[in-house]
């Protein structure tokens, strides 16, 4: 034996060598087990996740069509499941940008949804099959790892916040969703689908569809999609919702009343689109109407459009027609004054053609006064002296909410109930036609 002077021989160490690179070859295979077995759990998770997408999916395909399942093996659906790119009736393709849940180089991950397991009329069982797929580079699939979720989802109880009523229908607020119901002739139940004006082709006509039960606005493909809807209201033929700071309106648009610059008898929309011009970039805090016109009020001030017949837009002059949204007139004696700041407007005024407002904790009111409905003690026949700017009400202050109604009197015709309430110092106060 090989023996060195002060250390140790040859045969000792040539053991603990091998020693030292049996133990590191054994942590190798343990470490690389381990990554083996991370990189799978890695994989696993995300198909969790990729099915948990699909459970919201569902959910969400539930909530836009009323708690009814379009997909699968139901009536009126084609069989399909749900998928990243599909619509909710299980269409493939349909959203080309979400082709999947996730793709990252060579991993990507979807789902599928089938049919629901319903136990009643808020309970059901969704379940969901999430994958993660290896590819290469032609995006052939290597190997998958797949997760079945099963979730119970709940229908979230329906909450009516606000009801408006115009002429020959009515509006609500229900669960963030706005309905409506009764006629639609200009599309004024926003459902998408209206009579048309004097429409010529039969086909067009059958599209009538006056509604004598609820009908939801179209939102889950329009401008309200994903949208809090904070406010609305109800005019003659024409409805406006405060949603996010933004105002959006449907229904007639003979004068201008939508706010998208179009005013005609071909111009009516049967869903919502978003008023702009001058409240483009603004955030609207409250919204009102009468008859054929629309206001709001943005950074305090006052804006109006639509039918401005009697000064009714309260921009200072009589122009019949106004589709953008236009500053009503201040700094005029006994009206608003130019540094004013506006707070609230009268709503539910469906056939009045007056339009108030609560500014400063006064109230302004504008348009025709035949009755005496501005209150500020005067009175004229609607030919001669309307109002065309806002002008205070008398004798009121700490004023908190104003409310309008009536109906439009023509040249010779009697008056018909014309009138406007307040809330002032914790009482009420009405004027104008008083029978």
């Amino acid at each position: 034996m090989i023996r060195f002077d002060k250390g140790y021989s040859l045969a000792v160490m040539i053991i603990m060598t091998t020693f030292i690179l049996a133990v590191l070859a054994a942590a190798y295979r343990v470490t690389t087990r381990s990554y083996i077995y991370s990189r799978e759990e890695y994989y696993y998770k995300l198909a969790q996740e990729a099915g948990e997408s699909g459970t919201a999916a569902a959910n969400a395909c539930l909530d836009i069509n009323n708690w009814k399942q379009t997909w699968g093996h139901v009536a009126g659906a084609a069989g399909l499941y749900l998928t990243p790119s599909s619509d909710c009736k299980g269409q493939d393709g349909k959203i080309p940008t979400n082709k999947y849940v996730m793709s990252e180089g060579s991993i990507r991950t979807i789902f599928t949804v089938g049919d629901l397991n319903f136990h009643d009329d808020h309970h059901s069982d969704v379940s969901a099959v999430g994958k993660t797929q290896l590819v290469d580079s032609g995006g052939t699939v290597l190997r998958e790892y797949t997760v079945s979720v099963k979730k119970l989802i709940t229908r979230p109880g329906l909450i009516a916040t606000k009801s408006s009523s115009g002429t020959y229908r009515t509006c609500g607020i229900l669960s963030n969703s706005i309905w409506c119901w009764g006629r639609n002739r200009y599309g004024q139940l926003g459902n998408g689908r209206s009579v048309g004006h004097n429409p010529s082709n039969p086909a067009k006509a059958a599209l009538s569809v006056d509604s004598d039960i609820p009908v939801k606005v179209v939102k889950q493909t329009g401008v309200l999609y994903g949208k809090k809807i904070d406010d609305l209201f109800t005019a003659q033929y024409h409805s406006c919702a405060l949603a996010e700071g933004k105002v959006y309106c449907w229904g007639y648009n003979g004068t201008g009343q939508l706010g998208n610059g179009r005013s005609g008898a071909e111009e009516h929309s049967n869903v919502p689109i978003e008023v702009k011009g001058a409240l483009a970039g603004k955030t609207v805090t409250s919204i009102g109407g009468s008859y054929n016109t629309s206001c709001a009020i943005a950074g305090g001030k006052i804006y109006c459009w639509g039918e401005g017949f009697h000064g009714v837009t309260g921009t200072g002059d009589n122009t019949k027609v106004r589709p953008w949204p236009t500053l009503v007139r201040a700094g005029v004696s006994g009206g608003l004054p130019s540094n004013y700041t506006a707070t609230a407007l009268a709503t539910s005024g469906t056939r009045s053609m007056n339009m108030c407002a609560i500014a400063n904790g006064f109230a302004y009111c504008w348009g025709q006064n035949n009755v005496g409905q501005i209150g500020n003690n005067t009175s004229a026949s609607p030919a001669t002296q309307p109002v065309y700017s806002p002008m205070r009400v008398s004798g009121l202050t700490n004023v908190t909410n104003i409310s309008q109604d009536g109906y439009l009197a023509q040249s010779g015709e009697p008056d018909r109930f014309t009138h406007v309430c307040a809330a002032a110092n914790g009482e009420a106060y009405c004027w104008g036609n008083g029978r």
